[in-house]
């Protein structure tokens, strides 16, 4: 998969640090909510499964955000 996320509109992860100047978050960004990892993305994976959303603190590639601990 290639290119914008389709989960994108619902994504907390996205909505929350799209417009974040952390040179982290726009690489997540890049690499997996707009590019060529989407496909990988652990929080995509986990919404298809489940049908929920998880924590916007948790990154794609399933770590959760410096000083945040919880899911949810």
């Amino acid at each position: 998969m290639s290119g914008d996320c389709e989960l994108l509109p619902g994504c907390g992860f996205f909505k929350k640090y799209e417009t974040s100047r952390s040179f982290a978050c726009r690489g997540f960004l890049r690499q997996y909510c707009q590019g060529p990892d989407a496909g990988s993305c652990k929080r995509r994976a986990f919404r298809l499964e489940h049908g929920v959303a998880l924590s916007p603190e948790m990154m794609p590639n399933g770590m959760m955000m410096a000083g945040s601990s919880s899911v949810g």
